[in-house]
């Protein structure tokens, strides 16, 4: 049943009432990307009715809706304009009003009416999505029914593209990587894997990963651009499962590295605890000693690598009296220091100091 509108409520407050929580809305759909809500009146002379633009992130593409309210009856609630027509064919539309519910049972005092709306609208357009995928998959090999049962609706965005010549699928997945048992607690959350399907026979895959900003910092550096290709006869559940793990080895490879460096560091903070400078204590991957050698006073810097002990350090030596041309400290990088990845931080060190003492130092 429609609520009636009181004659002392403000048509504006009321429109405002229902547009604000929207806009505050960060994200609509899977994919990072904001929103975008554009409010306008249409009118000629006086105010007829006070539309909103919406525009809403679906798999790499953007549908567009408008709503139009009528500011002396809000009790009707709004009409609703699209520019994808076609999930609004007659079979669709017969069953449109029982599955948009809050457009049915509007109620322009709830101020969140107009979210409720707009997440029915998306998940009614999933569904329509989802039917045509089930439709045209019947020409391909690959097995989307199972695929798309074992992920929940709300982590799936599902878009055909119907042409004269070929059809495309497009299937983005929002997934989580759990660390939860691990040392790299902090580097888990929801990232997104694009499917892009296309050919004749739909065989041709195209995958892309997007990573959550929490994995993608603390992964910077390492070698994500050669993703596991999907295999002929592998099944897209086990392709995921595959991309999981490949994103959780990674992950383990960097905490692995990040648990080196830190050792590295404190071994160095211990055995000359009296000459650090500064040192890196977010990343672990730089630390400066100021030493003394036979009255002269040096700065000695350690830069450790992501990959570290893997690859070894960079070590320079920075003059505190000598400037070169350009106004800068004069500095030196140091080459040929013993090192093997299997040694202990201490040894390490103590390799360290004593090439740049022996061989660097009487050239300094």
């Amino acid at each position: 049943m429609f609520k009636k509108a009181s004659s002392s409520v403000s048509w504006v407050e009321t429109y405002m009432q229902l547009v604000l929580p929207l806009m505050q809305q960060t994200k609509l759909g899977i994919e990072w990307r904001r929103s975008n809500f554009i409010l306008f009146p249409k009118s000629s002379e006086i105010i007829q009715n006070y539309h909103v633009q919406i525009s809403v992130p679906y798999v790499k593409e953007t549908l567009r809706w408008e709503m139009s309210f009528n500011p002396f009856y809000p009790e009707l609630g709004p009409d609703l304009f699209f520019d994808q027509v076609n999930h609004l064919e007659k079979e669709d539309s017969e069953c449109f009003s029982d599955n948009i519910s809050s457009l049915m049972m509007w109620d322009f005092t709830d101020g969140s009416s107009l979210l409720k709306l707009i997440d029915e609208l998306l998940f009614f357009y999933k569904s329509y999505q989802l039917n045509l995928l089930k439709i045209y998959a019947e020409r391909s090999h690959i097995d989307f029914q199972s695929f798309v049962k074992g992920v929940p609706l709300e982590n799936l965005e599902i878009m055909v593209s119907i042409r004269s010549k070929q059809t495309r699928f497009q299937i983005l997945v929002k997934f989580f990587i759990d660390q939860s048992n691990t040392k790299a607690q902090q580097f888990q959350g929801w990232n997104i894997l694009l499917l892009n399907i296309r050919g004749t026979s739909l065989s041709y895959v195209t995958p892309e990963l997007y990573l959550s900003p929490s994995i993608k910092n603390c992964l910077y550096g390492i070698d994500l651009e050669h993703i596991p290709l999907i295999n002929e006869n592998q099944e897209l559940a086990d392709y995921l499962f595959a991309i999981k793990n490949y994103i959780s080895e990674k992950i383990a490879i960097y905490s692995s590295c990040f648990e080196k460096r830190k050792q590295f560091i404190i071994s160095l903070l211990v055995l000359q605890y009296a000459t650090v400078l500064e040192y890196d204590a977010i990343s672990y991957r730089k630390v400066s000693l100021h030493l003394k050698n036979s009255d002269i006073y040096f700065i000695l810097s350690f830069v450790l690598p992501l990959n570290f002990p893997e690859e070894q350090f960079c070590l320079s030596l920075h003059s505190i009296y000598h400037m070169t041309d350009q106004g800068t400290p004069f500095f030196k990088h140091i080459g040929n220091i013993p090192y093997s990845p299997r040694w202990e931080p201490k040894q390490m060190i103590a390799k360290a100091l004593q090439r740049v003492l022996d061989a660097e130092m009487p050239f300094f």
